[in-house]
């Protein structure tokens, strides 16, 4: 917190660098999108706890023509393969009937018993394919919030583009307005003398109004951009801290080299917003596995042994339970649900891989355009800028009037603008091409 008010203190120019570094989860989309990955996270750790073991225990008194007792404790829980397990002690005292098998000898037994699914619950269980689905989720959700994060800098980026810009363009415009206020001194006094007809001045007072008028269109540009740019730059307290006009950096920065082509397959395919498709692929063929297995009836092998305490003969159990839906609709209707849901997020990363390709090869080429476009439009401004020194002579000395005067600062004006335009475009571009390779960290300048 102090280091952000010292910035700000010191009114140092403001860098891309500082601008990117600043988006963080205080901006409301990436906290929004952080709140869901915690909210993931945590159904991903409840998910997990279906594999947890569960401490029981029961204690039952009968009164009747079979007086009996019968106490159990133990644990047992769900493995993520399938099968169930339980151990523990058992103590049954007492008249049992020959139906109940819940007598033990004295001191009572040490029980253990497993289920083990043969067909439907083998390997995909509900318990494990929702921990699957739920670890994938909170994986998209990660994901999602670096994409967030990637759009968020990218959008922030272009926001202080957009703010140097109009600030540069601001620039002109009070240059502009300057040359007519200083050259309006000298032209009353030569109306005064008698040496210039009172028609020019009046002209050039027109022009001072004018550009007064543009001045202050681009002073309100600036602060709009400002507004803009301050939804990125937030304070400690997360509200929005627009810059103020003394932190306007007064050139770019150095353009930075494109990366390598070669490699935009392998790192668009490592994109946020892929890789959250990815996890949304692994999700549904989660799924579709427990649909497949859901089909299957339901065939358990059970297990069982008693140890009783004393050390008397131990006792074996085992059996098995076969039970099946008769025209298994919920569980066709999953599959088929499962297989579109597949699809659907297939296509969906093809689709997202091939905008990211569109998108970086566009960047690309406006790339290459706004480098070609800064080279001649730096060349036209210095040129204009020539002539209008010359032009600027002819005045004084009388060979030229005020209109073709007028007409070739507007030209200065207008190239030199046009250069900052084609700044703007060049950094823009920067931009685009690292958004298009799901890169949070862009240019620095």
């Amino acid at each position: 917190m102090i280091g952000w008010w010292l910035t700000v203190a010191l009114a140092t120019p403001l860098t891309l660098t500082e601008v990117l570094d600043a988006v963080d989860e205080r901006v409301p989309e990436l906290a929004a999108a952080d709140a869901k990955r915690r909210e993931a996270e945590g159904k991903a750790l409840a998910a997990r706890g279906a594999f947890d073991p569960k401490a029981s225990g029961y204690g039952v008194a009968v009164t009747g023509p079979y007086d009996r007792d019968t106490l159990w404790l133990g644990v047992g829980g769900e493995t993520a393969l399938g099968p169930t397990w339980s151990a523990g002690w058992a103590l049954g005292t007492g008249d049992f009937p020959t139906y109940d098998d819940g007598e033990t000898y004295a001191g009572g037994e040490w029980q253990v018993g497993v289920e083990l699914p043969l067909l439907d619950g083998l390997l995909w269980s509900e318990a494990r394919t929702e921990r699957d689905v739920a670890l994938a989720r909170s994986t998209r959700a990660e994901a999602d919030l670096e994409a967030k994060r990637v759009a968020a800098r990218y959008a922030a980026g272009t926001a202080w583009a957009k703010w140097v810009a109009a600030g540069q363009k601001r620039d002109v415009d009070a240059d502009l307005l300057d040359l007519a206020l200083r050259r309006d001194a000298g032209l009353r006094r030569e109306v005064e003398e008698g040496t210039r007809a009172p028609v020019t001045l009046i002209d050039n007072q027109r022009i001072v109004l004018e550009r007064s008028d543009q001045l202050a269109a681009s002073e309100a540009a600036v602060i709009v951009a400002a507004r803009k740019l301050g939804l990125y730059l937030r304070d400690p307290d997360g509200n929005p801290a627009p810059p103020p006009s003394d932190r306007l950096p007064e050139v770019w920065p150095a353009p930075r080299p494109m990366p390598d082509p070669d490699l935009d397959v392998a790192t668009v395919a490592a994109r946020p917003d892929v890789r959250a498709l990815d996890a949304g692929i692994e999700e549904a063929r989660r799924q579709r596995s427990r649909a497949r297995n859901a089909v299957l009836p339901d065939l358990d092998l059970v297990l069982g042994a008693a140890v009783p305490v004393a050390g008397a003969e131990s006792e074996l159990k085992g059996g098995v339970k076969l039970s099946s839906p008769v025209l298994l609709r919920k569980e066709r209707g999953s599959l088929a649900a499962a297989d579109a849901a597949l699809d659907g997020w297939t296509q969906a990363r093809r689709g997202t891989v091939d905008a990211a390709h569109a998108a970086l090869a566009a960047a690309r080429a406006e790339h290459d355009a706004a480098e070609q476009r800064v080279a001649l439009a730096t060349e036209a401004a210095e040129r204009a800028t020539e002539l209008l020194t010359l032009e600027r002579r002819r005045f004084e000395l009388g060979d030229a009037d005020l209109f073709a005067l007028w007409q070739r600062e507007e030209v200065v004006g207008k190239a030199r603008k046009a250069a900052i335009e084609a700044e703007l475009a060049l950094r823009n571009a920067e931009l685009a091409v690292e958004a298009a390779l799901g890169r949070s960290e862009v240019p620095s300048g």
